[in-house]
């Protein structure tokens, strides 16, 4: 909530004047072309500090497991265990360490050519990193990059009709250089637009979505909705992808067992149960202190949240069909089924809102509203294609001079 009155706050602030700043330069080149570039901040910021504290401590620790004197009454399973938690800590620390660099030592170039805009990144005058956009589809929009001390920041990204080659770059610019580089840039290929009176402006902008322009498609079918004919008018089914619900299973399965392998009478229930495990874990409890009971169960009982989580996605289904007059609307998971069935000349609204973001990528729900009061929620955390295909096919049933209500 206070994000949100945050972000109310700013659209209404000053409009923000677009600056180049002393970090962009502008330079124009017969052989290239255009180039806009963007130079590190020269000085280690948070991402460095956060970096070498975050990866460094749990590397030293790793080290002295692998390399250090072997404690007899140690168990090799319980070094193994202790070195898989703190993998995801070092790497997360090496990444965070090598992008702080990388702001503050690296170089970010812009070259706008006849043809294709190429996106150049380096570090101590070497190159990693080209990426090449088709000049005549390339798309610019703002993307939250990310927050420090509750502030977020914003990059500008690049994208065009292969949405494999999508870059953010910009993401350590202060808000007026990214609305100059943006301006700048869109002049020098020839693409109009209004000004923006800030980054939230303009990502308020390119999020809302016109769900009454969306065409029918009869033969629409996405990742996790498809359309078919029926005799008697449609059916949508909405599912969730299979990749969701094995990770949240997987990532609960390792959190399970390690809780399991803390304890001592799980532990030995577990070497009992797969033989295969003795020659991992030593069936006698060499060691002197037992961690308390409390730990074991809190890896535990998020390994089962996280599993049962994964189950329920795994054969979660959702059907919404359009039966001669009637609208029917089931829910199913395994065998419990949950069925309601609504007359579509009661329909007199339909109500939108977005319900969150995956991958910065907003998500929307879409609700119809009856004669009796009832409001039914029709999808959620849904893309906003299948939002806008449930849309189109309800839309002829709504009272003449009905519409889509979009919540303020």
């Amino acid at each position: 909530m206070l994000k949100k009155l945050a972000e109310s706050l700013q659209s209404r602030r000053k409009a923000i004047d677009p600056k180049q700043g002393n970090r962009l330069k502008r330079s124009d080149t017969p052989e290239e072309g255009m180039i806009f570039s963007i130079r590190g901040t020269r000085f280690p910021g948070f991402f460095i500090f956060f970096g070498l504290i975050f990866g460094g401590i749990p590397t030293f620790i790793l080290l002295g497991i692998l390399f250090g004197t072997p404690d007899p009454d140690s168990e090799t399973g319980a070094q193994i265990l202790s070195s898989l938690f703190l993998l995801p800590f070092i790497l997360v620390g090496v990444s965070t360490f090598s992008v702080g660099v990388f702001i503050s030592l690296g170089k970010t170039l812009i070259i706008i050519g006849p043809r294709q805009v190429s996106i150049r990144r380096e570090l101590f005058g070497k190159t990693f990193q080209t990426k090449h956009f088709q000049r005549p589809s390339l798309h610019l929009s703002f993307k939250e990059s990310h927050e420090t001390n509750g502030r977020p920041s914003y990059k500008l990204n690049f994208e065009d009709e292969n949405t494999k080659g999508k870059i953010g770059i910009g993401g350590s610019l202060k808000e007026a250089e990214l609305l100059w580089l943006e301006r700048e840039i869109k002049k020098t290929l020839g693409q109009g637009g209004e000004e923006h009176r800030g980054v939230l402006d303009a990502i308020s902008k390119e999020q809302s979505v016109d769900f009454s322009k969306v065409q029918l498609d009869p033969n629409y079918h996405s990742k996790t909705l498809t359309f078919t004919k029926t005799a008697s008018g449609w059916k949508a089914r909405s599912r969730t992808t299979l990749f969701s619900a094995l990770s949240a299973a997987l990532f609960g399965a390792v959190f399970f067992l390690a809780g399991l392998s803390m304890y001592e009478p799980s532990r030995n229930w577990l070497i009992d149960q797969v033989p295969g495990l003795h020659e991992i874990f030593s069936p006698e409890d060499n060691s002197s202190e037992e961690p308390l009971l409390w730990f074991p169960l809190i890896f535990g009982g998020v390994g089962v949240i996280f599993i049962l989580s994964g189950l329920f996605l795994l054969n979660y289904r959702s059907t919404i069909s359009k039966q001669h007059a009637r609208l029917h609307r089931e829910r199913r998971w395994f065998i419990f089924v949950n069925s309601q069935v609504f007359e579509l000349a009661a329909l007199v609204g339909l109500t939108t809102k977005q319900s969150g973001k995956v991958n910065e990528t907003p998500r929307h729900s879409l609700s119809a509203r009856f004669k009796s009061g009832k409001t039914v929620k029709l999808i959620n955390y849904a893309s906003a294609e299948d939002t806008g295909q449930i849309y189109a096919r309800l839309r002829e049933h709504l009272p003449e001079g009905e519409g889509l209500n979009l919540p303020r």
